[in-house]
Formats: C-alpha cells, sequence, structure tokens
C-alpha cells in the first residue's frame, strides 16, 4: 500500500513539472512566429533583383501568402527555362516550361505582374523561334509528316503566319507529282513579301512558276493561261498582273469592242506594279491612261450601286427598272375604264404585267 502511494505521488509531481514546462514553453512561439509581411516583401525584393536562387528558397515561406504560390510557379519555370537557354537543349525542353507557364493566369494581377507578363511574351516568342527552326530543320530533312505533325500539334499556329507558309510549302512537295496544279496554287498563295525561314527556297519555286507565265505569254498561250485563274491565285499580284496583261494583248470581248476590253483588263493592273514584265506594261498603261482612269471611275461607281434583285409582285416600274431585268426593249399599255395596264416586252427574258402602277404578273421566256 505505501508503495502504491508512493508512485502516486511520484506521477503527480511529473505532471506537474510537465505541466510548467508547456505553460513557459508557450511565449517562445509566439515571439517566433514568422512574420509574412517581411517575408513576403524580401521574396518581391530577391525577384526584383533578379537573385533567383535565394528567391526560390525564400518563396517556400509565403507560397500559400497572398499570390504565393503563382511566384513560386513563376520561379520554378524561370530556373528551368534559364537552364535551357544557357545550354543545347531539345523542343521538349521548351514545351515543360511552357507547360509551366500556362499554369499561371493570364489574368494575373500581382505586384509583379509587368515583370511576370513580359517574360511570359519573351518565354513564348523564343519556344515559337525554336518550333519553327525545328520545323524548318525537319523539311530541309525531307521529313515533311514529321513537320507538318508539329505545325498541326503547335499551339501558337495562328499566332505567327511562318506556321501556314511553312505549311503551305511542305503541302507543295507532297502533292507536287499526284496534283501539280494544286502544288503550284500552295506556293503561289505565300504572301510575295515572305522573307523568313526558307524564303530564299521558297523564292526560287515561286519564280519558277512567274517564268511558266512569262512563256504562257510570249506564246500567246490563252489556254495555259486560263490554268492560273483560280481565286486563291488572286491574292498573288504578280500573277495577277501578268494574268490580265496577257487578256488585255490577246482577248475578243463579245460585249464590247476589243480595245475597250483591253483597257478594263489594264485597268486591273495596279499603277504601282513593278513585277516582272513592268517595262512592258507601264508604257501601256501611259498611253492609254485617261481611259484606264474613266474605266476605273466607271467600275467603282458601279461597285457602289446596290446589289439588284430579281423582280417580283408588287414592285414599281422604277423598282423593276433597277432590278436584274432592267429596262424594258418596248411597252404596250392599255387603258381602259377600269384602269390602265402595262405590258413591258424583254426580248431575252420575257414579259412584265402592270396594274395600275404595281407588277401582278411575271412571264419569263422559254428561250
Amino acid at each position: 500500500m505505501r508503495n502504491i502511494i508512493l508512485s502516486i505521488l511520484v506521477t503527480l509531481s511529473l505532471l506537474t513539472v510537465v505541466g510548467c514546462n508547456t505553460k513557459q514553453a508557450s511565449p517562445v512561439n509566439v515571439n517566433s512566429q514568422i512574420n509574412l509581411d517581411e517575408e513576403y516583401s524580401k521574396v518581391i525584393g530577391l525577384i526584383n533583383d533578379e537573385k533567383w536562387e535565394d528567391a526560390s528558397l525564400s518563396v517556400e515561406v509565403v507560397k500559400e501568402y497572398k499570390d504565393g504560390e503563382i511566384l513560386k510557379k513563376f520561379l520554378v519555370a524561370y530556373m528551368k527555362y534559364e537552364k535551357i537557354s544557357n545550354g543545347e537543349s531539345d523542343l521538349s525542353a521548351y514545351k515543360t516550361v511552357i507547360d509551366d507557364i500556362a499554369a499561371i493566369p493570364d489574368d494575373y494581377q500581382g505586384v509583379l505582374k509587368e515583370k511576370i507578363n513580359d517574360w511570359k511574351s519573351k518565354v513564348k516568342a523564343n519556344f515559337i523561334q525554336a518550333e519553327l527552326n525545328e520545323i524548318a530543320n525537319l523539311i530541309n530533312q525531307k521529313d515533311y509528316k514529321s513537320a507538318k505533325a508539329i505545325i498541326n500539334n503547335s499551339k501558337y499556329d495562328k499566332e505567327d503566319s511562318t506556321y501556314s507558309v511553312l505549311y503551305n510549302y511542305i503541302t507543295a512537295f507532297q502533292t507536287k507529282d499526284a496534283n501539280p496544279q494544286f502544288s503550284r496554287d500552295m506556293i503561289l498563295t505565300i504572301p510575295e513579301n515572305y522573307n523568313g525561314l526558307l524564303s530564299k527556297e521558297i523564292k526560287l519555286e515561286t519564280d519558277r512558276f512567274y517564268e511558266q507565265l512569262v512563256t504562257h505569254i510570249k506564246d500567246n498561250s490563252s489556254n495555259k493561261m486560263w490554268n492560273f485563274a483560280s481565286d486563291t491565285l488572286k491574292k498573288n499580284k504578280t500573277v495577277r498582273a501578268l494574268y490580265d496583261y496577257h487578256f488585255a494583248l490577246t482577248t475578243k470581248c463579245s460585249s464590247y469592242e476589243k480595245n475597250d476590253c483591253m483597257i478594263s483588263y489594264l485597268a486591273n493592273i495596279d499603277d504601282d506594279y513593278d513585277g516582272l514584265l513592268s517595262s512592258e506594261i507601264k508604257p501601256l498603261q501611259k498611253k492609254y491612261a485617261k481611259e484606264i482612269q474613266d474605266n476605273r471611275a466607271d467600275k467603282a461607281r458601279i461597285a457602289s450601286l446596290p446589289t439588284p434583285v430579281q423582280p417580283t409582285i408588287g414592285m414599281t416600274a422604277e423598282q423593276v427598272e433597277k432590278s436584274t431585268w432592267g429596262k424594258p426593249s418596248r411597252t404596250n399599255k392599255t387603258t381602259t375604264k377600269y384602269g390602265t395596264s402595262e405590258q413591258w416586252v424583254y426580248e431575252r427574258m420575257g414579259y412584265i404585267y402592270f396594274e395600275d402602277g404595281k407588277v401582278t404578273a411575271i412571264q419569263t421566256s422559254s428561250k
């Protein structure tokens, strides 16, 4: 019994000592609490001073404070990018940084938003250039399939026109034998002022097709020139000019005098055109300058007019004249005690009938 009482007393003494120690330790923990505001300001300062390693260590303390998590993502991506940019790395290494950057919101509004957003733009621009260089290298190796796969899977193919240029260039080579006309169109729809990757190679292909056009003009080969008449080629200033020049010299228009038809084609060629055969085109444009000016003014006037519509029941005479049928070849008018009726005769289209100034019937010709 005595031993039991002694054990109880010893236990109580120990608990009392532990309790006292615990009460004395509490104020120490409070006093050592980290001042997050100071630590956050420290991280911002280290980043602004470009002390990246120190900032990467310090940001761990504030990663759950304010925008600390985003600052940490930024620092992780930045350190990774520095290693890549200081050495030889393949495209896959860049992609990991791009993925890290994607975790930083585009609408980030923190203290370092300008610094971080500027850096993101820089990295993206460098990645795009690296990706385009890889595509160009694959093209030079004639690995068109792999090059096109990168373009198709790129996140930035809509942000740089070089992607579409290289895509057209690849497609031109892939279809060269099976569909030479389509292959040619792929080359000639590349902007004439393009001066980016593989521009020298593209220019050689473009010049080859231009020389074909010149040969067709010299040979007076209208059928071969017609092969260049596709909607996609209307954007190519050189092709358009050579096409119009050829038909200005050779065409016979059924609805115009030959000279008027020539003027119409010459008017389509820009006055500042200085490409192939411009030394032949400019003297003609100068010779017919007044006629060309009048032709362009007439085309502009017609283009400004409302698009005519088909005549319909209920139209007035004025509306019919502005329709696709225009003015009649002749009219027949009948007046009775019930009112006035009128027949408009169109040699090719048919007849339009009016009652009291409004269209009541339309008869189309079967010819």
